[in-house]
């Protein structure tokens, strides 16, 4: 799993709806961790993918720039953070 974090910047309650709209549009069947955070005029979100190269299609592929239109999202800063090592979850 390849973990990356997606920086949205401008006002919190739209870029939360953008998101809401983004994962209404994606769903979260086989979504492996997503976890978005606010603060600071920022939204954050930090998700795992399969590997380097899928996270490499999305992130720089047409669907995912058309996605963050569609749904009134800036274009975010993509921070790419490398192979999780380990994880814990409390549930």
């Amino acid at each position: 799993m390849f973990l990356a974090s997606y920086t949205f910047t401008g006002d919190v309650d739209e870029l939360k709806a953008g998101h809401k709209q983004m994962l209404d549009i994606l769903g979260t069947d086989g979504v492996f961790m997503h976890v978005a955070v606010v603060g600071d005029g920022q939204l954050r979100i930090l998700d795992a993918c399969p590997s380097e190269d899928v996270f490499k299609q999305f992130s720089q592929g047409d669907f995912f720039a058309s996605l963050v239109t569609k749904c009134g999202l800036p274009f975010p800063t993509i921070e790419p953070l490398g192979e999780i090592h380990s994880y814990v979850f409390e549930k």
